[in-house]
């Protein structure tokens, strides 16, 4: 499994560094369901929201990582391309389904420009149909991707819990307490990448989310 993390945070750090010409807002998950054939393939419905002339090339959802940054599902490529007010179905095959806690995050890679350029996008979705969710939820933040402020939601149960904000390499960047139902965290100190918001107390929760 940390194989694949480290192979994802490999490619996350280098693609991100090229400027965007279609940003990743242009695209949405707009669902997920279990492939009618294969019973380990699941198919991820993207929506390219962009002019009906505007096209991404050869895109392909490369991974799919838990809550945790862990790799439950790879795919490969499938189509050449799509275009503007579309969507299309990608298809991953799951690795695990015996340790998953949502949000799930999928790794978007296509191109825009020439065959040697590509731009990665981090597109976080909710989804009981992708697999058996072991980990029940008791927080969700808003957005994700973030580049400013993070909203973490949070049940009463957790106010007072403290909460760590780490990169992909351990070490705790912003911590602090969960005051309300709502709590407001600035991010925008953070370099851009792959983030874990820890949560610690009775109810200890872990969601990923990536700062832009």
């Amino acid at each position: 499994m940390k194989k694949y993390r480290l192979l994802i945070y490999c490619l996350f750090t280098t693609f991100i560094a090229s400027s965007q010409t279609i940003p990743c807002s242009n695209f949405t998950i707009t669902g997920s369901y279990p492939d009618t054939i294969n019973s380990n393939d699941y198919q991820i419905s993207i929506n390219f929201n962009a002019g009906p002339n505007d096209i991404v090339n050869y895109p392909i959802v490369s991974a799919v990582l838990d809550c945790n940054g862990d790799t439950v599902a790879t795919g490969g490529l499938f189509y050449f391309g799509q275009l503007g007010q579309t969507t299309q179905d990608y298809p991953v095959t799951i690795l695990d389904t015996t340790s998953w806690c949502e949000p799930l995050t999928a790794i978007f890679i296509y191109g825009s420009g020439t065959l040697n350029e590509a731009d990665t996008c981090i597109l976080a979705f909710q989804s009981a149909a992708f697999g058996d969710v072991s980990e029940e939820q008791y927080l969700s933040i808003y957005p994700n991707p973030s580049s400013g402020i993070l909203t973490v939601f949070a049940l009463n149960e957790m106010y007072a819990s403290t909460f760590q904000i780490i990169n992909q390499v351990g070490e705790v960047q912003i911590e602090g307490k969960i005051n309300s139902k709502s709590q407001k965290i600035e991010v925008n100190t953070l370099s851009s990448g792959l983030y874990l918001l820890r949560v610690s107390g009775n109810l200890p929760q872990s969601v990923s989310f990536i700062k832009e």
